[in-house]
């Protein structure tokens, strides 16, 4: 319980503040509840972003930051890695490791 008395130019004011228990429960159940349904929404976007690829660590960055606006209850971070995708599937020989972009050129 919570007195307050202010001083108003028709006289004083006396206010007399009280919360309900029962309101606090079922309030703190809405924002349990909120929370949860937040948690399956990040858990549902970041495992899509996952598996996105991008140009750079730069848009990778912006992505993730895009991806974390919406959320009232959740904060992200994150660190980008770089990931080695071969050009086709088995053992790469020597020359055919990296995409084309990335492969040493070799002596010329």
């Amino acid at each position: 319980m919570l007195r307050l008395v202010t001083d108003h130019p028709a006289g004083e004011q006396r206010w007399l503040l009280v919360l309900y228990e029962p309101n606090r429960e079922r309030e703190l159940k809405q924002i349990e509840k909120a929370i949860g349904k937040e948690r399956q929404q990040v858990a549902k976007a970041l495992k899509l972003l996952q598996r996105q690829t991008f140009a750079c660590a730069h848009d990778a960055q912006q992505a993730l930051e895009r991806a974390g606006q919406g959320w009232h209850y959740h904060r992200v971070q994150g660190q980008v890695q770089a990931h080695t995708q071969y050009l086709q599937a088995g053992r790469p020989g020597p020359r055919h490791a990296l995409p084309n972009d990335l492969a040493d050129p070799g002596p010329s």
